[in-house]
C-alpha cells in the first residue's frame, strides 16, 4: 500500500487588470469633433433637401398659380357672409352656421384682407400649407425612426392625388386642418419622450383647432394609440389615459360634422342604405383609394360610380378581403407584419369619416374623390418608402445609386402633379375635363352649361343642359338653369315648363317660382305670376327680388296701395336699391303722392346718376309743378345718357313751350 502522496496547494494569483493604452494625443477629441461634424452636416444635407423640395413643390403647382375660383368657391368667398362688413363676428358668436369651421372662416376673412378676390394669393397659401404639412411629415417620421423619412415626405408632397387638396382654393380648410393635426401629433410625441403636461395640452389645442377648421382628422386617435404601438410594440394604461382627451373632441366634432351635412341637405340628396350595404360601399372605397395612390392617372374631380355602386354580391368581396389581409397581418405583428397592420389600421382609421358611414353631401355626385384622402394617404407614403429604403439598404447599393432610384420614383410624380394642376385654371376647363373622363356626370354637364352660358354660349349651354337632364331626370338644377337660358332667348312657354318641372321636384325652390312668375309676367298672366312670387316669398320672406318682382306685378294689375307697400318693404331691407326707388316713384305719382315721388327720384337719381327714366319722370314732374329750370336740366340729362330716348325729347320739348308761355 503506497503512501498517501502529498499534494502542493497551487497559489491562484489575480489577474492583473490590462493597462490602458495611451491613445495618441487629441484622438478622443478628435472623434467627437468628427462625429458632431458629421452629424451637423447631416443635417444641414437634410435641411438642404427640405428645402429643395418645398421649391420643386412650388414650381410643380405653378400650372394653378392663376387658376380661377371653381365649384363651391364663389360660396366660401364670392358670397360668403364673413367677408362682408362686420362677418368676422358670425363665425364666433354662438348659434351661426359658421360656427362649425371658425379657423377656416378667418383664415378666409384674413386673406381677403389681404389680397381681395386676386385667386394667386388663395393658391400660394394652400401650397404653402401643404409644403409645411409635407415637412411635418418628414419630422413626425424621423420621431417614430421609421426609415426613408424624406423620401415618404416627397412623395406625399408630390402625388398628383393630392392636387385636388393643394389647387382647389375652396379646400384651404383641408390643408389648414391637416397641418394644425400634424402639429399636434409631433407635439404629443414630444411629450411622450420627455414628459410634462404643456405639451400634451399643445398637442391637444392644436388638435382642437385642427377640428375647427374641418374635421378631415377627427379619428386622429387612432393614429396616436397606433404610434404608441409601433414604437413600444404594446400599448399601455397611460397611452390610453393620453388619448382619451383626443377621443372626447373628436366625437364631438363628429357630431358637428354630422350637423352641418345635414344643413347642406347631404341627408336628402345621398344614398341611404343599411349598415351592410354601407359597409360593402365603404371596403370598396378604401380599395379604390389604394389603388389611385399606386396608380394616380385619369385622376378625376368626379370619379365614376363603377363598381362602388354595383348591388351584386361581389361587391362584399373587398372589404372581407381587407378583413382578411388584417387578420393575416395581426398573425404576423412580431415580424413582417407589423408595417401592414399599422399601414391598415391608420388608413382605414383616417379615411373612415369619408367611407359612407355618415352621409357628406358631395357624395350626391361621387361615393369617392381625391380630396378625402389628403391625410389619410401619408400613411402608405411612410409603409412604402420605409420598405423600399431599408430594401436598397439590405441589398448594399451605394448611397448613389439610392438616391437615383428616389429621384426616378419622385420624377414621375412630380410630372403628372404638373399636368393635373392644368385641370384647375378655371371652372371651364375643371368641368369639360371631368366629362371627358366620367362623360355621364351629370354635375359636370350642368356646371359647363352655367359656364357658358355666361359666356353667352347658349347654345352649347343647352346642349349640356339637356345632357345633364338625360342623365339624371329628377335633377332640379338643370331643368332651373335650362329655363333661365329660355326665358333669356324669350322662349316663354318652354322656360315655363322647365321652371314647373323643377317645382314639380323641389316644391321648396324659391328661385323656379319666382322665375316662373317672372315668365308668366312675360305672357300678360299677371295674376298667376302674383301667385308665384307670393309662393317664393313665403319659402323665404327675405327674398328680395321676388319681393320687388311681386311689387311690380301688383302695379301692373292696378293694385297701387299693396305695391308702394311691397317696395317699402324691398326699402327697408336694401335702402339703395334704386330701381326700388324709382318704381315706388312711379306708384306714387300714379296715386297723386307728387312730393313723396320726387323725394325717391332724387334718391334714385343719387344712387344711380346714370338712370334715364329716372331723370325723364323727375323732369316731367317738376314741370308740371313749374320748376322748368330744373326739369329741363333733366330731361336734357335724360338725353344726354340716351340720344335716342323719344318720350324725353317729347317732353323736353313741351318744358321748354312751357316756359316760353310761362315767361309771356
Amino acid at each position: 500500500m503506497s503512501p498517501p502522496q502529498n499534494h502542493k496547494r497551487k497559489e491562484i494569483k489575480p489577474s492583473r487588470p490590462p493597462e490602458p493604452r495611451e491613445a495618441p494625443h487629441g484622438a478622443n477629441l478628435a472623434t467627437a469633433e468628427n462625429l458632431a461634424q458629421a452629424a451637423e452636416s447631416s443635417a444641414l444635407w437634410d435641411w438642404l433637401l427640405a428645402a429643395a423640395l418645398v421649391v420643386t413643390l412650388f414650381m410643380v403647382y405653378r400650372p394653378a398659380w392663376q387658376g380661377d375660383f371653381i365649384f363651391d368657391d364663389d360660396t366660401h368667398l364670392l358670397d360668403n357672409p364673413v367677408l362682408k362688413p362686420g362677418g368676422l363676428a358670425k363665425v364666433w358668436l354662438p348659434g351661426s352656421y359658421l360656427n362649425y369651421w371658425p379657423i377656416t372662416y378667418t383664415a378666409y376673412w384674413l386673406e381677403h384682407r389681404l389680397w381681395g378676390l386676386n385667386p394667386l394669393g388663395f393658391h400660394l397659401v394652400n401650397i404653402a400649407l401643404h409644403a409645411i404639412s409635407a415637412l411635418l411629415v418628414w419630422r413626425i417620421l424621423l420621431r417614430l425612426r421609421v426609415p426613408g423619412a424624406m423620401l415618404a415626405s416627397a412623395i406625399f408632397a408630390l402625388h398628383p392625388v393630392n392636387v385636388e387638396s393643394v389647387a382647389w382654393i375652396a379646400q384651404l380648410k383641408g390643408a389648414l386642418s391637416l397641418a394644425l393635426a400634424l402639429v399636434s401629433v409631433l407635439l404629443f410625441l414630444a411629450h411622450e419622450k420627455q414628459g410634462g403636461w404643456s405639451l400634451l395640452v399643445a398637442s391637444l389645442a392644436a388638435f382642437v383647432l385642427s377640428t375647427l377648421a374641418k374635421g378631415i382628422v377627427i379619428t386622429l386617435p387612432v393614429v396616436l394609440l397606433a404610434c404608441a404601438w409601433w414604437q413600444r410594440r404594446r400599448i399601455g394604461r397611460c397611452d390610453v389615459l393620453r388619448v382619451v382627451p383626443f377621443v372626447v373632441v373628436g366625437l364631438i366634432m363628429t357630431g358637428m360634422e354630422v350637423w352641418s351635412q345635414g344643413l347642406v341637405g347631404a341627408n336628402s340628396d345621398v344614398h341611404s342604405g343599411g349598415f351592410l350595404n354601407r359597409a360593402a360601399t365603404a371596403g370598396c372605397a378604401v380599395w379604390f383609394y389604394f389603388w389611385k395612390l399606386i396608380w394616380p392617372l385619369n385622376l378625376c374631380f368626379v370619379y365614376p360610380h363603377g363598381p362602388i355602386d354595383d348591388q351584386g354580391p361581389l361587391r362584399y368581396l373587398p372589404g372581407a378581403l381587407l378583413a382578411a389581409v388584417l387578420a393575416f397581418a395581426w398573425s404576423r405583428r412580431v415580424t413582417y407584419g407589423r408595417p401592414i397592420l399599422v399601414l391598415i389600421v391608420c388608413y382605414v382609421g383616417l379615411l373612415l369619416p369619408v367611407l359612407g358611414f355618415a352621409n357628406i353631401y358631395f357624395m350626391r355626385f361621387s361615393p369617392v374623390t381625391d380630396h378625402w384622402q389628403y391625410a389619410a394617404m401619408i400613411v402608405p407614403c411612410a409603409v412604402f418608402a420605409g420598405t423600399a429604403v431599408t430594401l436598397i439598404r439590405r441589398c448594399g447599393c451605394p448611397r448613389w445609386i439610392g438616391s437615383v432610384i428616389c429621384l426616378g420614383l419622385l420624377a414621375p410624380l412630380a410630372a403628372l402633379t404638373w399636368r393635373q394642376s392644368h385641370m384647375y385654371a378655371d371652372a371651364e376647363t375643371l368641368y369639360q375635363t371631368t366629362i371627358d373622363r366620367n362623360p355621364d356626370c351629370w354635375m359636370a354637364h350642368n356646371n359647363l352649361g352655367l359656364v357658358l352660358a355666361g359666356h353667352g354660349q347658349f347654345d352649347e349651354a343647352i346642349v349640356h343642359y339637356q345632357k345633364a337632364i338625360e342623365i339624371k331626370p329628377d335633377y332640379a338644377e338643370p331643368h332651373y338653369n335650362l329655363g333661365n337660358v329660355l326665358f333669356t332667348r324669350g322662349q316663354l312657354d318652354e322656360a315655363i315648363a322647365h321652371f314647373k318641372k323643377v317645382l314639380e321636384l323641389e316644391p321648396e325652390h324659391a328661385q323656379a317660382h319666382n322665375n316662373l312668375g317672372l315668365a308668366l309676367a312675360g305672357q300678360e298672366r299677371v295674376d298667376e305670376a302674383i301667385s308665384q312670387y307670393r309662393l317664393a316669398l313665403q319659402i323665404k320672406p327675405d327674398y328680395l327680388m321676388a319681393r320687388f318682382n311681386l311689387g311690380l306685378a301688383l302695379t301692373a294689375s292696378g293694385q297701387l296701395d299693396d305695391a308702394i307697400g311691397q317696395f317699402l318693404k324691398v326699402l327697408e331691407i336694401q335702402p339703395d336699391h334704386a330701381e326700388a326707388h324709382y318704381n315706388l316713384a312711379n306708384v306714387l305719382a300714379g296715386r297723386r303722392r307728387f312730393d313723396d315721388a320726387i323725394a325717391h327720384y332724387r334718391q334714385a337719381l343719387k344712387l344711380k346718376p346714370n338712370y334715364a327714366e329716372a331723370h325723364n319722370n323727375l323732369g316731367v314732374l317738376l314741370a308740371d309743378r313749374g320748376q322748368f329750370d330744373e326739369a329741363i336740366a333733366h330731361l336734357q340729362k335724360a338725353l344726354e345718357i340716351k340720344p335716342d330716348y323719344a318720350q324725353a325729347r317729347n317732353n323736353l320739348v313741351d318744358a321748354q313751350a312751357a316756359r316760353e308761355r310761362n315767361k309771356n
